[in-house]
């Protein structure tokens, strides 16, 4: 399957999840826990508890997200949603967009490390507004203020794949039995993919690359005493890579 290959009412279906603007992840999402827990059932409402509980809203705000799309939240609560729609397999087009030193700071904020006050404070801007605006790519910003998010974010990516990893066990939603219902302009979607390691594995090794092109670390001399123990992590990892790059090619060439 190419990572882009099917578009069915605004979610492109693609191999680690779905693609799609937030409203139609929202959308989709709402759909299938509405096929799995119908509106009226006991358990309809306590299946939407991790995602009011993750955007720290109550459930009748998450609620009203689900039943209405095009009324979604502002500010650290929109930066959040789009954290957790990440977080369980869905690949936000707006989340995409935004440059990758605000992005990776912003999810400073979407889980939980900085309020958007101490955000505020640490880049250097008079209001939240502005910080708001900054974080998702409405406006832009200079090269030093970017180079203190990066910065910032660098120094806490240890702490934000551990409350990741935490959130991803706490918040995650079980969809992998639930299929959305086919409508006339809807075809059937695949399953998102239920939150695994994998995807977790997915989040760090985004960051462990954007760290490695990091100019900084890149031009760092090195000491000869951690050069023969760095080669060496350096062949297993390639040799574990491998493996998984050649399983990646063989599941792809069977969907073809």
């Amino acid at each position: 399957m190419d990572l882009v290959s099917h578009k069915y009412g605004g979610i492109y279906v693609r191999s680690e999840g779905l693609r799609g603007h937030i409203e139609d992840c929202v959308r989709d999402l709402a759909g299938r826990l509405e096929s799995r827990y119908p509106k009226g059932s006991r358990s309809c409402a306590f299946i939407r508890q991790p995602i009011a509980d993750f955007c720290g809203v109550g459930l009748k705000t998450a609620t009203r997200w689900l039943h209405s799309p095009d009324s979604l939240p502002n500010g650290t609560q929109l930066i959040k949603l789009m954290c957790y729609l990440q977080m369980i397999g869905y690949r936000v087009i707006e989340w995409e967009k935004i440059p990758v030193a605000r992005r990776n700071f912003a999810e400073l904020l979407g889980f939980g490390i900085l309020s958007v006050e101490q955000a505020r404070v640490i880049i250097g801007y008079s209001t939240t507004t502005t910080t708001y605006q900054v974080l998702l790519g409405h406006y832009g910003t200079s090269k030093d203020k970017d180079g203190i998010m990066w910065e910032t974010w660098k120094s806490k990516m240890g702490e934000l794949e551990g409350v990741k990893s935490d959130a991803l066990q706490k918040y995650r939603l079980d969809l992998s039995s639930v299929k959305q219902p086919r409508t006339e302009t809807q075809g059937q979607i695949p399953q998102a993919i239920a939150p695994t390691r994998f995807t977790a594995i997915s989040y760090f090794m985004d960051g462990l690359k954007a760290l490695l092109e990091d100019k900084s670390f890149i031009n760092t001399e090195l000491d000869s005493a951690d050069v023969a123990p760095l080669k060496e992590t350096i062949s297993r990892l390639q040799q574990v890579l491998s493996v998984i790059h050649s399983k990646l090619k063989g599941d792809a060439n069977d969907d073809e």
